[in-house]
């Protein structure tokens, strides 16, 4: 059973690349990060659901649904292939990230959930593991409860302790272990993390998450 030991929360600063000249070399990463944002239909998403045009709408409707299944499978290839050529250097995400004309992290959130909803579990597990060097109480606490909805309750567990006893207490991660329990019939463990997710929320968007 494998289960990922979290690095230390992601540093990032949206700063830290003022000089252009100082920023790593991603030029052999830019078609991957092009490929992935054909393949999410990302064009389509920024045109049909502008989230700084729409967030003062009360109803703002639905994001467009995620890609289909033979879609998501060459996305996973892809993301896969981009987070082996990072080697889990951090830098070089954020350098990417910035050069790109999307956000691929955003881009990149939900694809293991998105995987795993329709019936690519292992693949979901295996890029949330791969990506978990940029956001580790995201893509790991996502990794926990798409393990639990598919009823691997072993790893499911390992997974939710991990991430309890290795990343620092944050509202995210006790909302992660709070539907992971919830998946796996635990309501009173699941009501606890709910709750202390609250307690930990600093914002009105973290108490709605």
């Amino acid at each position: 059973m494998k289960v990922y030991d979290a690095p230390p929360q992601c540093g990032h600063d949206d700063d830290e690349y003022v000089d252009e000249g100082e920023r790593p070399d991603v030029s052999d990463l830019l078609p991957l990060a092009s490929e992935l944002k054909r393949l999410l239909a990302l064009d389509e998403y920024e045109d049909e659901y502008d989230l700084d045009e729409h967030e003062d709408d009360e109803d703002e409707g639905d994001p467009p649904p995620p890609p289909g299944p033979e879609a998501l499978q060459s996305a996973y290839a892809v993301a896969l292939q981009l987070a082996a050529r990072l080697d889990r250097d951090e830098e070089r995400f954020w350098a990417l990230d910035e050069v790109t004309e999307f956000d691929l992290l955003e881009a990149l959130f939900d694809l293991p959930l998105d995987l795993a909803r329709a019936g690519m579990v292992d693949e979901g597990a295996e890029l949330g593991l791969a990506l978990s060097f940029v956001e580790p109480d995201h893509f790991l606490g996502d990794r926990a409860v798409l393990l639990a909805d598919a009823g691997r309750r072993e790893e499911a567990l390992a997974q939710v302790t991990q991430i309890l006893e290795s990343l620092p207490a944050n509202a995210w991660v006790e909302s992660k272990a709070g539907e992971t329990y919830a998946s796996l019939g635990e309501p009173l463990r699941a009501e606890a993390h709910f709750r202390a997710a609250l307690e930990r929320a600093e914002d009105d968007y973290q108490r709605g998450s």
